[in-house]
């Protein structure tokens, strides 16, 4: 009975330094099966939105494509535009889309200033919140500018 009791009571310091060292080694392998996970997923919808994208792309290509129509003359000879013509073509595309490029970002900037224009206008610090006034408290100045912020950005896209 006292070799049972003797087992049980006296630490094994072999098995000690052993049982680290697996737990330590299965962390590490469930945190890289995490990671691969994870990767794996963040792969998936990234492939999901390029095909998404180049979707997008094909069916707008498809409606931009000029429509080349040959035209029959007299003899029977079908006649298709030339290089040059099918090269002018591209060209006009690719002019018209840089320009609904430009058109939007002058919109969003537009928009972005008239929303700066609109928190000048909007925001008003109260005085014990000037720069200038020599009691200031920073926190309770910077906690009325969020609250007017927060305010602002409500009444601004209602």
């Amino acid at each position: 009975m006292r070799d049972r009791d003797d087992y049980f009571s006296r630490p094994k310091q072999s098995s000690d330094a052993l049982t680290i060292f697996l737990s330590v080694l299965a962390a590490i392998l469930a945190a890289w099966a995490l990671k691969a996970i994870y990767d794996e997923i963040q792969l998936r919808r990234a492939a999901a939105e390029f095909s998404r994208q180049m979707q997008i792309m094909s069916n707008r290509m498809a409606t931009e494509r000029p429509t080349y129509q040959y035209k029959q003359p007299q003899q029977g000879v079908a006649v298709y535009p030339s290089p040059a013509q099918q090269a002018a073509e591209r060209k006009r595309l690719i002019e018209q889309q840089k320009a609904e490029e430009r058109a939007k970002a002058a919109e969003v900037l537009e928009a972005k200033v008239a929303k700066e224009r609109a928190w000048e206008e909007f925001y008003r610090p109260s005085k014990e919140c000037e720069s200038d006034y020599p009691g200031r408290d920073l926190m309770t100045c910077a906690n009325e500018h969020m609250r007017a912020k927060s305010n602002f950005e409500k009444d601004w896209w209602k």
